[in-house]
């Protein structure tokens, strides 16, 4: 994995973003409070992750995680499912103070 370049002027995001690949370090300070910037990886990343760490402790794709946002009806639960994304998401407003390349995290 390559360390984060930090940006010299942090870019404030304009939109909500759903990250696909890569990482960043956001400061969510405008949107939480929380002064200490959190970092955000790709979904796709942890998707590859936590399907490799799930096959290594035997449980196989399904353990990853699948079925968990359903509710008792069958009935997908977005708000859990919204909740379970936050470390994949950048909101409006975010500041994002460095990143990391997925092109060169794959090297």
């Amino acid at each position: 994995m390559t360390s984060p370049r930090p940006i010299a002027d942090p870019l404030v995001i304009p939109a909500d973003v759903l990250l696909l690949r890569g990482g960043v370090v956001a400061n969510e300070a405008m949107l939480t409070g929380e002064s200490v910037p959190q970092r955000k990886e790709g979904c796709a990343d942890a998707a590859v992750d936590a399907a490799s760490e799930a096959e290594e402790q035997g449980q196989g794709v399904e353990g990853a995680g699948a079925g968990d946002d359903v509710t008792n009806d069958g009935v997908p639960d977005l708000t859990k499912w919204v909740q379970g994304q936050a470390r994949h998401v950048l909101f409006a407003g975010t500041k994002v103070v460095s990143h990391s390349n997925a092109i060169a995290e794959q090297s």
